[in-house]
């Protein structure tokens, strides 16, 4: 078997995949690619109308082997897609990420978490507590201890991504704040 058709054509077997798909069961499409496309807007919105239509009954995971694949495509496409990407280097072996994201494909994701970002006084909202597993993080001091004074009551936060992906055992999740220059305290409640 070979594939050499001059160029890497995913729109068309994507929209074949979701034509054909059954629409009384939820749906897992696996695309492995080593290529570069010059339409991963498109594939994008396909992939998006298509999640809409299945109702969240929809996943994708992408992953993407060769220093030469699109990273752009294989993010966008798991994104979309509501499931992760992952990368295969030209020395690497792939069998352990395909049979990882294989696994994950079986069982249902972590959805139910919340991240909550928020203004109070950490040291104000667990004195006098039993500790327990929520960590308070200080994104802005070096280990040195703050009055309750340099608190700002004016608290803006971006988080990024947005939308908060499902987790999965043994895949990085990492999501980002951008603080507003008058933040000093952020607690991260997991």
């Amino acid at each position: 078997m070979s594939a050499d058709y001059g160029g890497t054509e995913i729109y068309n077997a994507l929209k074949w995949t979701f034509e054909n798909s059954r629409n009384d069961m939820p749906t897992t499409v696996f695309l492995i690619t080593d290529g570069e496309v010059w339409n991963v807007n498109q594939i994008v919105e396909l992939i998006r109308i298509n999640e809409e239509k299945k109702n969240s009954d929809l996943r994708l995971f992408s992953l993407g082997i060769g220093d030469a694949v699109s990273h752009h495509l294989v993010e966008s496409v798991a994104r979309t897609g509501k499931e992760y990407a992952q990368f295969v280097t030209n020395s690497e072996r792939m069998d352990k990420k395909v049979i990882g994201m294989l696994k994950n494909a079986l069982k249902p994701p972590i959805k139910d978490y919340e991240i909550t970002w928020t203004d109070n006084n950490f040291l104000e909202s667990t004195k006098d507590k039993e500790p327990d597993m929520k960590q308070d993080i200080n994104f802005t001091s070096d280990n040195v201890s703050s009055s309750t004074s340099d608190i700002f009551i004016d608290f803006k936060v971006q988080q990024v991504p947005y939308f908060i992906p499902p987790i999965y055992p043994d895949v990085r999740f990492i999501v980002y704040c951008i603080l507003a220059k008058t933040s000093n305290h952020v607690k991260l409640l997991l």
